[in-house]
């Protein structure tokens, strides 16, 4: 903990919670490193330290604040094919292709053509 005869520091600002911030915004970075649903993209954190001077601009209050810009790696983009079709109620049904070829559609499912409303009628 830091005295008020201490000068300004960020090490001691908010008794080391500018520190501590800055540790869980390298954590999120590494964590998405790791994360099998992202891309692998240069990860970025950057820490941002305004300081407001008093209002004279002189002496006085003023006031510092410590805020980051953290660009992480975006996911991955998930994609599948899949069959479409409208059930015996018309109201559409969605099958995933597996291993590259076509499921088959079940008894009660009819493709939907174009121009169709896939409502039966």
């Amino acid at each position: 903990m830091h005295t008020k005869d201490e000068p300004l520091s960020i090490i001691t600002f908010r008794d080391g919670a500018a520190l501590e911030a800055i540790d869980a915004e390298i954590q999120k970075a590494c964590d998405n490193i790791v994360d099998p649903n992202t891309t692998d993209v240069k990860r970025q954190v950057t820490v941002v330290i305004d300081i407001v001077p008093p209002i004279d601009g002189k002496s006085g209050s003023a006031s510092m604040h410590v805020h980051f810009k953290t660009k992480l790696a975006p996911d991955k983009t998930l994609s599948a094919p899949f069959s479409i079709g409208a059930n015996i109620h018309g109201k559409a049904e969605a099958f995933e292709l597996i291993m590259q070829r076509q499921l088959e559609m079940p008894d009660n499912v009819r493709p939907i053509k174009k121009g169709d409303s896939g409502d039966g009628a």
